[in-house]
């Protein structure tokens, strides 16, 4: 038992229903070090003044980060969402390390294709292919993403960049 989960007799990886949490959890444990100091930096950028004003106006510990730090970290938050999706995409080396897509394929992706029509069974001009296929899916979702994580688009199109000041 691990922290009161029975394991499985074959390992973690070497079955169906574990090896993608496995994967997943190796996954989330390579990035998170990366996002931490991302949005540190982020929260380091905040100028002072805004959170001493902020502080002056009686904003509370949540209060202050749900409405000042964390809509001031919007670039942070979207460059954070475009490595996602690119490690996501590239997610074959971990894969093939852990586990070689077994077992009985439960962890193939994608670019694993790739892999194995190039190199197992020497179909390169099959898997250039893929490849193209997976730049062209990988630009139009980084595409998609950023359109829909973009600032510009919560706003109404014809306030985007016009703040007016309040009249007194």
């Amino acid at each position: 038992d691990f922290v009161g989960f029975p394991l499985p007799k074959t390992g973690v990886l070497g079955t169906y229903g574990w090896a993608n949490a496995a994967i997943l959890i190796a996954f989330v444990w390579q990035a998170l070090g990366f996002y931490v100091i991302l949005f540190g930096a982020g929260i380091k950028n905040i100028d002072g003044e805004v959170m001493e004003a902020c502080e002056l106006d009686g904003a509370d510990g949540f209060s202050k980060f749900s409405k000042v730090t964390w809509p001031l970290l919007w670039s942070v938050k979207r460059v954070a969402v475009m490595y996602v999706v690119s490690n996501v995409m590239a997610m074959f080396a971990l894969v093939k390390l852990m586990t070689n897509t077994k077992p009985d394929g439960a962890t193939h992706v994608f670019l694993a294709l790739m892999h194995q029509k190039g190199w197992e069974h020497s179909r390169m001009g099959e898997a250039s292919a893929v490849a193209v296929v997976s730049f062209i899916v990988s630009i139009l979702l980084g595409t998609l993403v950023w359109r829909v994580i973009g600032r510009d688009s919560l706003l109404p199109s014809n306030a985007a960049g016009k703040f007016d000041s309040p009249r007194l």
